[in-house]
């Protein structure tokens, strides 16, 4: 199960919830903007991350973001890293990477 907190442009808060089985499943979710997603999530062959890849389209079928990321833990196990690709559907391409401690 995934929860997330996202922001939107006018920096309110929308909270959702994903469950994802790391079989492969595709999962739908609705988001808060009308969008629906698909999502998947499957272990890497070495089995020290695994990657959600993830796409959405508006509810008249036009494609929203791709978006893939990569999650691991660092070697000592204190740092999830979380590794995210966007791509949109203009084609524009960001990448950002966090961070978070285990307290």
């Amino acid at each position: 199960m995934v929860e997330r907190t996202t922001l939107d442009q006018q920096m309110a808060e929308h909270k959702s919830t994903e469950t994802l089985a790391n079989s492969g499943t595709e999962a739908l979710s609705n988001l808060y903007n009308g969008l629906i997603r698909t999502a998947s999530v499957k272990w890497t062959a070495d089995k020290r991350s695994f990657i959600i890849s993830a796409s959405s389209v508006t509810d008249d079928g036009n494609p929203g973001a791709k978006i893939t990321e990569n999650w691991s833990l660092s070697y000592d196990g204190k740092t999830l890293i979380i590794d995210r690709t966007v791509v949109n559907p203009d084609g524009g391409t960001y990448s950002l990477k966090a961070y978070y401690d285990k307290q």
